[in-house]
């Protein structure tokens, strides 16, 4: 059986642009400022406030849009597949 391939990592240059991922999981770690999380080329986006975190799966044979990431101070704490 195949393992699935994981990378943790905290990011902290904004903005930031993910590519390619099955899954990805995102915990805002800025004490004071929010991050934002938006659909490359879109205005589909999430905002964190400190602390939040958010979770995105692709279905079964599909990636994830292409995600930026934003914030002032940012310190996101990502878990990607």
């Amino acid at each position: 059986m195949d393992i699935q391939s994981v990378s943790i990592r905290t990011i902290t240059t904004s903005p930031t642009t993910l590519v390619n991922l099955n899954s990805i999981s995102i915990l805002n770690g800025n004490a004071t400022n929010s991050l934002t999380i938006a659909v490359t080329g879109s205005a589909d986006l999430i905002t964190l406030t400190t602390g939040q975190s958010v979770t995105l799966t692709a279905s079964t044979g599909f990636v994830l849009p292409s995600l930026t990431i934003t914030g002032t101070g940012l310190s996101a704490n990502v878990v990607t597949t």
